[in-house]
């Protein structure tokens, strides 16, 4: 993605943010607008291929506990005020399947750890009353738990996923091509 195209990402999403907040009636919004008009276009950023390069040294699959964790508190912050703690566990498991698929199945310990200790930051400052939520703080934390075990468990099911894409090797290619973006490729015909 090139930085124009990254950039224009960023205004879109900001955009998208002041539309949806406007549409929400006053009750339902619990953030100050910049928290959010900063956070999505932010995690986009973050998204990228050259900031995951800049901060893995040149790689993808460096430094695993550093993106990750970065990725997953950028997240964090920017849902934190919102009033929907309980679902970081699903944007925590958006995160690391994302690091899984670059850093392979080495990377499933910072993946289930970035998760479990967010979630559970969150959750302590939410019972404390240092963070809004519209839930009683009794269900919050319920929902949390519930929200929690299937993230888990799709962190689990990406890693050994990971594991057999690494012991198989690269996919199959016609007659030896470099790898294609294309999803349709097909085998030769052979007549």
């Amino acid at each position: 993605m090139t930085a124009a195209r990254l950039a224009w990402a960023a205004v879109g999403i900001a955009v998208l943010v002041v539309v949806v907040r406007q549409a929400l009636p006053r009750e339902a919004v619990h953030a100050p607008l910049w928290t959010q008009v900063i956070g999505w276009p932010a995690a986009l950023l973050l998204r990228c291929d050259p900031v995951r390069r800049w901060l893995g040294s040149g790689r993808l699959d460096n430094r695993v506990w550093l993106r990750v964790l970065s990725a997953g508190a950028l997240f964090a912050a920017t849902i934190a005020p919102t009033g929907v703690a309980f679902l970081l566990p699903v944007f925590a498991a958006l995160v690391a399947s994302v690091h899984l698929q670059w850093s392979g199945p080495r990377a499933w310990r910072a993946c289930t750890a970035m998760t479990l200790l967010l979630t559970v930051a969150l959750q302590v400052l939410l019972q404390i009353g240092w963070l809004p939520t519209p839930l009683p703080r009794s269900l919050e934390l319920v929902a949390t738990v519930i929200t929690l075990v299937l993230p888990l468990l799709l962190i689990g099911n990406v890693t050994v996923l990971a594991a057999q894409r690494e012991v198989q090797g690269p996919p199959w290619r016609p007659n030896g091509a470099p790898a294609t973006t294309r999803c349709c490729t097909r085998p030769p015909t052979t007549r």
